[in-house]
């Protein structure tokens, strides 16, 4: 069995049709439908990770309970790593490498779009 990083298996639920389509779903229906996760449990925790970040929203009870996409107002925090927030208020030091420089221009990106 191919092994699937946590970013893997989100990336894979995010691109999936039902995530986009906005539309109510289930763990069983996320997990029947994604390849990388192939057990409810994980679903659920994957889940609950998007919750947190503000991608999905969940409602209903522990019985019935339903996931959908969450709009745009809904975004809690975004995976941007703090050496690169501290970069972009200003904390020059160093040169700028790897992931830190990708989240840097992402962040600038995002906040010329904002203002």
């Amino acid at each position: 069995m191919a092994r699937y990083t946590t970013n893997q298996q989100i990336n894979e639920i995010i691109n999936t049709d039902l995530y986009k389509s906005g539309k109510p779903f289930t763990i069983a229906e996320m997990t029947r439908i994604c390849t990388s996760t192939n057990y409810a449990s994980r679903m659920n925790e994957l889940l609950r990770y998007l919750v947190d970040d503000g991608y999905v929203r969940s409602y209903g009870n522990q019985q019935n309970l339903l996931y959908s996409r969450a709009g745009e107002k809904w975004l809690k925090k975004r995976w941007v790593s703090e050496a690169a927030q501290g970069l972009c208020a200003g904390d020059y030091c160093g040169n700028l490498t790897g992931k830190t420089s990708l989240d840097v221009g992402e962040r600038t990106q995002t906040l010329s779009a904002i203002s």
